[in-house]
C-alpha cells in the first residue's frame, strides 16, 4: 500500500485540470484538501454528512429526462455519488481538476461522468497574464446549464476568486474581482432552466490566543438577491484544535439555498 504522502506526490503528476489550473496552484490545492481530510475526517464527518443529505433530499425535483450537473465535484466527499448515479438520467459533475482518488471512485458507477471545466472563464488568461496584465471577470459565468435536470453548485461559490486574490480581500481590486465572480456564477445559476441547489459557505470565523475574527465569504446583499428559498444553515469546523501549527481555528458557516 502506497503512503499517503508518496500517492500524493504522485497525484500531482497525474492529475488532470483544465489549461492553467496547474500553474495557478489548484491541483496542489486539491491534494492539499485531500490530506487536509485525511487529519480531519472526523472533524469534517457532519458537514460532509449534511451536504450530502441536503443534495440527496432535494434530487426529487430533478428533470428525470436530464442529468444532474454538479459544479464543484473536488474529491467527491461532500457528493452523495450512489444517490446521483441512481437518477434515471445519472450526473455530470464538473471541476477544473480531476484528482486520481476521484477517477478511481467514479469507476463504482456508470451513471456518472465528470468534465474538466473552467466554470470562472478565468483560470486560462489569468495564468497566461502573470506579467500584470489586466483580465476582467465575464459578467456572465460560462457555467454549463443547457440540458440540465438540475444544478448542485456545492461548496464552490466563495472560493472561485481564491486563484486570482489575497484571501481575505483586502485591497479594493481584489474585493472587485471575488464580487464580480460571485454574481457571475450566481447570474448564470439564474438564467439556468431547472431547478438550482446553491450550496456555500457565506461566513468565515478565526479564533486564536488574541480573540476572533469573523469575515464574509460571500457578500450577503449577493446571497439575499438571488431568487432561491434558504433551507438550511451550519457550521463547518474546518480547522479544528490542532490543525493550524500557529493554533488558529477556522469556522465557516454554510447555507444552502434552493429555487425550483
Amino acid at each position: 500500500m502506497i503512503a499517503p504522502m508518496i500517492a500524493d506526490h504522485l497525484a500531482r503528476f497525474i492529475a488532470s485540470a483544465v489549461p492553467g489550473a496547474r500553474a495557478l496552484g489548484l491541483v496542489d490545492e486539491a491534494i492539499g484538501i485531500q490530506a487536509r481530510h485525511r487529519r480531519q475526517a472526523e472533524a469534517w464527518a457532519p458537514h460532509l454528512t449534511r451536504t450530502r443529505d441536503i443534495i440527496t433530499s432535494h434530487l426529487e425535483f430533478a428533470d428525470p429526462a436530464e442529468p444532474v450537473v454538479v459544479l464543484g465535484a473536488g474529491l467527491g466527499l461532500d457528493l452523495p455519488l450512489g444517490a446521483l448515479d441512481a437518477h434515471p438520467s445519472g450526473a455530470l459533475l464538473i471541476d477544473a481538476v480531476r484528482l486520481p482518488a476521484m477517477r478511481k471512485a467514479l469507476k463504482e458507477y456508470d451513471n456518472l461522468g465528470f468534465e474538466l471545466h473552467d466554470v470562472t472563464g478565468l483560470i486560462r488568461p489569468y495564468a497566461k497574464a502573470r506579467d500584470g496584465a489586466a483580465v476582467e471577470a465575464p459578467a456572465l459565468a460560462p457555467v454549463p446549464v443547457a440540458g440540465a435536470g438540475m444544478i448542485v453548485s456545492v461548496n464552490l461559490l466563495s472560493q472561485l476568486a481564491l486563484p486570482f486574490i489575497d484571501s481575505p480581500p483586502e485591497s479594493e481590486e481584489d474585493k472587485n474581482t471575488r464580487r464580480a465572480l460571485i454574481a457571475a456564477h450566481l447570474d448564470a445559476l439564474k438564467a439556468a432552466d431547472c431547478p438550482v441547489l446553491l450550496i456555500t459557505d457565506v461566513m468565515r470565523e478565526e479564533a486564536d490566543a488574541l480573540g476572533t475574527r469573523a469575515y464574509e465569504t460571500v457578500p450577503a446583499d449577493l446571497i439575499a438577491d438571488w431568487p432561491g428559498a434558504e433551507v438550511a444553515r451550519w457550521d463547518w469546523h474546518l480547522a479544528p484544535k490542532g490543525e493550524n501549527r500557529d493554533g488558529t481555528t477556522i469556522t465557516l458557516q454554510v447555507g444552502a439555498w434552493f429555487r425550483r
